[in-house]
């Protein structure tokens, strides 16, 4: 997967889990520390973030980074 795919897919599910948890970006932007304007631009796709602010990111969503970013889990086979 290409790195854009990845800040898309990152992007898509910032936004989705923002809105299901009925939270504004300003109100998210203050849980995480960055402005409103920064959130817009990770939604959209248009800006990169530090890994800590992805952390943060995840952790004001009550969700994981793998969630937020898109990853999928693999399996161990025994």
């Amino acid at each position: 997967m290409k790195g854009g795919d990845r800040m898309g897919k990152l992007a898509k599910n910032l936004e989705r889990l923002r809105t299901e948890r009925q939270m504004t970006q300003e109100e998210l932007a203050k849980r995480v520390g960055v402005s409103q304007p920064a959130i817009a631009q990770y939604e959209a796709g248009t800006a990169t973030r530090r890994l800590y602010v992805t952390i943060k990111l995840a952790t004001a969503l009550s969700t994981t980074v793998e969630e937020l970013i898109g990853k999928e889990r693999s399996r161990c086979l025994h």
